[in-house]
């Protein structure tokens, strides 16, 4: 167990008005700030209320969520997705994030000293690269109060982050149809290790579009949303293919990793199905800033 206080928002202070306005669209929360994005309003609608919360940040999200969610409605997951609290306060403390990159990590150093195939050297290459840079941009979130000194900063990471994301993303459908070609211990990491980067995805494409937030790109915000998500669904679905061919192919005999695949049925199933990745790939609307 691991126990960490983050900060969420305090939904039993929050005005009715803005609520109403999050639950309809005409309101959206950025940077921890509510602000009015229809019915003719415009500008800072309100600053919200934050209260102290302990997780358990070795649980999995969807569990620290419902821990998290005081109101047990769309309006407060939506809520909480937008500031990036889901993330257990990527804009705030970052803890989740952290603890999963360094399990990634972990499981990073066991497959590059077992499995010497040069696709998968090549992909733990990449994937060294933007969890770095992945890491560097978490830190310029940790602590709001400076966020405004490290603007050319984020400029470069944000670059960084793009470029990276994509590379990584490229070469991931390689390191999937790798798995048959491996042995029988190298297909068991393998497939754990693919697991860990597909489930982590959306949280490193949500903490890039909150780094836009904090330059208030709001647009460019969902715009990587938009074109990032739409590119990790069709990862998904050529993944989810690939596992029912594989388990299709066990009938013709031609295929060598269907036991493998039964005996993670319930993990891919559950990656396949995460609510919390579907809910961090959502776009928020745009604030109409005062004029």
């Amino acid at each position: 167990m691991n126990l960490d206080s983050i900060y969420v928002i305090d939904w039993t202070k929050l005005s009715a008005e803005v609520f109403a306005g999050i639950k309809n669209g005409d309101a959206t929360i950025r940077k921890g700030v509510a602000y009015w994005s229809g019915n003719g309003k415009n500008g800072i609608a309100e600053h919200l209320p934050f209260i102290e919360k302990t997780i358990d940040s070795s649980q999995n999200m969807e569990k620290i969520l419902k821990g998290l969610s005081a109101a047990q409605s769309s309006v407060a997951v939506t809520a909480m997705v937008s500031t990036g609290i889901i993330v257990a306060a990527i804009a705030i403390q970052t803890v989740y994030l952290g603890r999963k990159l360094d399990r990634l990590q972990e499981t990073m150093d066991e497959v590059s000293q077992d499995v010497h195939s040069q696709n998968v050297l090549m992909f733990m290459n990449k994937l060294s690269d933007y969890m770095g840079t992945v890491e560097s941009a978490r830190e310029l979130l940790i602590d709001a109060k400076v966020i405004n000194q490290t603007k050319d900063i984020t400029h470069i990471h944000l670059a960084e982050l793009g470029r990276q994301r994509n590379a990584l993303m490229s070469l991931l459908d390689n390191l999937i149809r790798y798995i048959p070609n491996a042995t029988e211990r190298h297909q068991s990491l393998i497939l754990d290790f693919t697991n860990s980067v597909i489930e982590l995805l959306p949280s490193t494409i949500r903490l890039e579009a909150e780094l836009y937030d904090q330059l208030d790109k709001f647009e460019m915000a969902n715009h990587v949303i938009r074109s990032a998500g739409g590119k990790y669904w069709k990862l998904v679905d050529f993944y989810r293919a690939w596992c029912n061919e594989q388990a299709q192919g066990v009938i013709k005999g031609e295929s060598n990793v269907a036991a493998l695949l039964e005996a993670n049925s319930d993990k891919l199933k559950r990656l396949f199905d995460l609510n919390f990745n579907q809910a961090l790939l959502q776009e928020t609307p745009v604030p109409r800033l005062a004029g």
